[in-house]
C-alpha cells in the first residue's frame, strides 16, 4: 500500500501553499486546500455530492489563518496534526477495504482529526467524517459491481503487472471482492480505477 500520485501531489502542493502564504508548519488547511484544487477529480465529486458548495469551501480554506504550529519530527515541515491527519488516511483505506491511499482518503483523514483546522472547515460546511465514509463506502460498492461486471471476462488475458482493463498501462490499484467463500480480484491502472469508479485517486 502506499500513497498514489495524484494524492502525493497534494500533499506536496500543500507544502507549496504553506510556503506561499508564509506559514508553517504545513497544515491541515493546506492540505484540504491542495485537495480542493483539482476541480475534476474524485475528492471534488464526493464533497458535490454531499451538497457542499466548493467555491465557498475554498475560499474558507483561503482565509483562514492555521492554527497548527506544532511540527511532527522528521517530518519535513509537516505540522503534527497534519501528520497525524495522513496516518488517519492510511487507516482509512484500510477501513474501506482499499489497497492504496488516494485523494478521498486524505480528505477522510482529514476530517477524522476533528480538533483540526481542515475539519473544523469540513464541519462548518456540513462534512463529517461518518458522511463521507458513508459516501465513500458507497462509492467503493456501487463501481465495484460495475467493475466485475465489465472487467473480469478479459481479466487473463494481460500480463502479469499489468492493468486488467486496458492491459496496457502498469497495475498499481488492486481491487478484492468477496461474497461468501468466493474471492475475485482485479488490477487497474490509476486512469482506469478512476474510469471504472473504484481506486479513485
Amino acid at each position: 500500500m502506499g500513497f498514489t500520485e495524484r494524492a502525493k501531489s497534494a500533499i506536496g502542493r500543500a507544502a507549496q501553499l504553506a510556503t506561499e502564504r508564509f506559514q508553517s508548519p504545513t497544515g491541515t488547511v493546506h492540505l484540504l486546500a491542495a485537495l480542493l484544487q483539482d476541480e475534476e477529480g474524485f475528492v471534488a465529486d464526493v464533497l458535490r455530492k454531499l451538497g457542499a458548495n466548493l467555491p465557498l469551501l475554498r475560499k474558507s480554506t483561503d482565509d483562514l489563518p492555521t492554527s497548527e504550529t506544532e511540527e511532527a519530527e522528521g517530518s519535513g515541515g509537516y505540522g503534527l496534526v497534519a501528520y497525524r491527519a495522513m496516518q488517519s488516511a492510511i487507516d482509512a483505506a484500510k477501513s474501506l477495504g482499499n489497497s492504496y491511499e488516494g485523494t478521498e482518503h486524505l480528505l477522510l483523514g482529514l476530517a477524522t482529526e476533528q480538533s483540526s483546522d481542515a475539519a473544523q472547515v469540513l464541519a462548518a460546511h456540513g462534512i463529517t467524517r461518518d458522511r463521507l465514509f458513508e459516501a465513500l463506502q458507497a462509492e467503493n460498492d456501487s463501481g465495484l459491481e460495475k467493475l466485475m461486471a465489465t472487467v473480469l471476462d478479459g481479466a487473463d488475458e494481460t500480463m502479469p503487472g499489468q492493468c486488467q482493463a486496458c492491459g496496457v498501462s502498469p497495475a498499481i490499484v488492486h481491487v478484492t471482492e468477496i461474497k461468501g467463500n468466493t474471492m475475485r480480484g482485479v488490477h487497474l491502472c490509476e486512469e482506469c480505477a478512476r474510469k471504472h469508479g473504484v481506486g479513485w485517486v
